[in-house]
């Protein structure tokens, strides 16, 4: 769609059992205990293409086979593309979290639109950000973000104790 990659995928992912949820959340926390530095800020995950679209896993899959439909699979060992092990939870996180510091649950629906009529998240955050308990820029949502994911995440890990 032309929304964020993010946005794509959260929105498929609120739709998954709590169980694949679960398994993307686990994988975003082993990333950022592990690999910390991999992990984009706020602004630059916003902004970020949908890791399958990198170019090693374009060359990846150029090696592989091709079917008559154009449908292509491609098997990868755990690790093989670091980026794909964290944007799946990223994606889920965001969207709990902004759907916890707005109060609303459907806060992706505003946004949606506001994207679809042509504004960016940025623009929206300005115009709207106030009006639903989010700050009006990206900076000041990183900040609430960092706080969030620390004490939210990153200290209780597996199984929601700290």
């Amino acid at each position: 769609t032309p929304a964020p990659d993010w946005l794509d995928e959260a929105v498929a992912i609120l739709m998954e059992p709590p169980e694949a949820q679960a398994r993307h959340l686990e994988s975003f926390i082993a990333a950022a205990k592990q690999r910390p530095r991999t992990i984009p800020g706020l602004d630059d995950f916003l902004r970020a293409e949908h890791p399958v679209r990198s170019a090693a896993l374009a060359t990846a899959l150029s090696r592989g086979p091709k079917s008559g439909s154009g449908v292509q699979m491609m098997v990868a060992d755990p690790g093989a593309f670091p980026a794909l092990d964290s944007f799946y939870g990223q994606s889920l996180l965001v969207a709990l979290f902004l759907a916890e510091t707005s109060g609303d649950p459907r806060i992706l629906v505003p946004i949606s639109a506001a994207i679809a009529g042509g504004d960016t998240f940025d623009q929206w955050l300005a115009s709207n950000g106030e009006a639903h308990r989010l700050p009006g820029d990206l900076p000041a949502l990183q900040a609430l973000w960092d706080g969030w994911l620390k004490s939210q995440v990153l200290r209780r890990g597996r199984g929601g104790k700290p």
